[in-house]
């Protein structure tokens, strides 16, 4: 807390308004597009992809569950299936909206959408809080604006594991800064039943538990667990697949069936690395992205500023936005850095203090007109990220 009056409930509660009505209008483009815009459904795209039945055809809500979410859908509703291609993913997700299917009227993907706009919803709210743990409240606002602007925040509308995961992440982070380790373990424990690269939250929980409180004759228990929690996590989520499939490592034979074929050991292969990111075929396509290989550029460039901030969100945020670029090769690196919050809070500060307002909205117009692009490319089956 400072003399900003940091975790300010007044200034909370003026930006949940907002966010909620911003959902609105990005779900308003969704469905007018339908109606006004010419027809551009990407039939090919559609169907290469994952679908439950196989040989589905395109129907008025496919635009809803694209992608990803086709995935999450099937592991909602059927659970994990040995040899198909949803094994690749994470059981948290898909298990909260099997939870609130029944509220949803049994509709899994109504549920879905709710809970990915709720949580996304919340995780702003924290998001609020922990920046003015270190800002002023202007640039606090650039911040949530930046991200909210960026092109790759139409992932929280859909029934994406990002809202999830951003919640908890943010919650973890802002329990480490207070110390109170028995929820920063929940959280801990959570992120990597979420996705992958959760059981990395460990570097951030170290440094807090090594570096910043030193004081080891408090909270023992609590750090201790606290520290083992991400760990705990990923063999919660070998035992879920072990039970649910027979074989614990199913997800990772399961990575194999995608065109990225992704591997936690790519991250040891440098020369492979350097050599996928000059692999540019396309403005932005599916492997040879220039626009995902600039927003890599981008993070890079950030992370001096964000260990200024504080090294408790550089050590969140370096494995967040590192680790997805070596085991994917770059594909859906701007969905990937849409986690990486840390990098807005810094990008968020800088446009704050430039003096020039037309600048400042002429950067958040262009990537809120690209987003608006990708949203309507992302419901029509265009590979977006």
């Amino acid at each position: 807390m400072n003399d900003h009056d940091r975790a300010s409930n007044p200034a909370v509660s003026q930006i949940a308004l907002p966010l909620i009505g911003l959902k609105i209008i990005l779900f308003a483009v969704i469905i007018l597009s339908q109606a006004l815009l010419p027809v551009f459904f990407s039939v090919e795209g559609f169907k290469g992809n994952f679908h439950d039945p196989p040989h589905a055809e395109p129907t008025r809500d496919c635009i809803y569950k694209t992608w990803d979410a086709q995935h999450y859908l099937f592991l909602s509703q059927h659970g994990y299936v040995p040899g198909t291609m949803p094994c690749a993913f994470y059981p948290l997700w898909p298990f909260l909206i099997r939870l609130a299917a029944p509220l949803a009227g049994g509709s899994h993907l109504i549920a879905g959408l709710l809970l990915a706009n709720l949580l996304s919803l919340g995780a702003f709210i924290l998001l609020f809080r922990l920046c003015m743990e270190f800002f002023g409240e202007v640039e606090t606002r650039k911040s949530l604006l930046l991200l909210l602007a960026y092109p790759g925040a139409i992932f929280f509308l859909f029934v994406y594991s990002e809202s999830l995961f951003f919640l908890l992440s943010v919650s973890l982070l802002l329990f480490l800064l207070k110390k109170k380790y028995l929820p920063a373990a929940c959280a801990a424990f959570l992120l990597p039943l979420t996705r992958a690269v959760g059981v990395f939250v460990i570097l951030p929980i170290l440094w807090q538990v090594l570096r910043m409180d030193r004081d080891y004759t408090l909270n023992r228990a609590a750090k201790a667990l606290c520290l083992l929690a991400p760990l705990l996590g990923f063999g919660a989520y070998l035992a879920v697949m072990a039970a649910a499939t027979g074989n614990a490592f199913e997800g990772f034979a399961a990575q194999k069936l995608f065109i990225a074929e992704s591997s936690i050991f790519q991250i040891f292969d440098i020369g492979s690395f350097i050599r996928s990111f000059f692999d540019i075929d396309s403005l932005h396509g599916m492997e040879g992205s220039v626009l995902d290989r600039i927003w890599f550029i981008l993070f890079c460039a950030s992370l001096m500023g964000v260990w200024r901030i504080h090294p408790l969100l550089f050590w969140y945020a370096l494995p967040m936005g590192l680790i997805p670029a070596m085991t994917v090769s770059f594909m859906a690196y701007m969905r990937y850095l849409l986690v990486v919050f840390p990098v807005f809070m810094l990008w968020g500060v800088r446009l704050a203090r430039m003096r020039n307002s037309l600048g400042q909205a002429v950067i958040l117009a262009g990537l809120f007109a690209l987003q608006i692009l990708f949203l309507l490319r992302h419901i029509n089956n265009f590979w977006v990220g």
